[in-house]
């Protein structure tokens, strides 16, 4: 997975891979090289030397390049990459009312919809379920039940 944190155009690109995670994070301090966050055109001009010196996987280098150009893309011919992702929700975050965790979905139509666009334009590793993840991280869903303490400062942006 690659997680993309949007603040207006700005972009952050780390190679994630969350069935990995209890191998992963014991060897953080080695594979920091692999796992610094990149911007976007650094990432397209490093895919030679990644592949050469082998910091990563070669799919996850692959991948990180390929969305990278993506991003590129989408920054140059248009919208932009913040429109092009706000614009699945109209501009506002979306809330959900659910009144427990178990209610809420592992994706939605928009993520699924998002995937698409985001796979159509080059990007990888981007599927519906984890589309929706990276919308509930940045804001653009709001999932917190209607109970939790955490709900009101979301949608304040806190």
């Amino acid at each position: 997975m690659y997680l993309f944190v949007a603040n207006s155009d700005l972009i952050g690109i780390e190679p994630v891979n969350s069935a990995a995670w209890p191998s992963t994070l014991p060897r953080t301090r080695t594979r920091s090289v692999s796992r610094a966050p990149l911007n976007a055109k650094t990432c397209d001009a490093m895919s030679s030397a990644w592949s050469r010196a082998r910091v990563a996987p070669a799919n996850l280098i692959e991948g990180a390049i390929k969305s990278a150009r993506g991003y590129l893309d989408a920054m140059e011919k248009g919208p932009g990459f913040s429109k092009l992702l706000w614009n699945f929700v109209d501009g506002s975050p979306k809330v959900n009312h659910f009144k427990s965790g178990k209610q809420i979905p592992v994706d939605s139509p928009i993520s699924k919809a998002m995937s698409k666009e985001l796979a159509s334009r080059g990007f990888k590793f981007v599927g519906p379920t984890i589309v929706y993840a990276w919308m509930q991280a940045v804001g653009i869903v709001n999932d917190h039940s209607v109970n939790c303490f955490r709900r009101a400062q979301v949608a304040l942006g806190e």
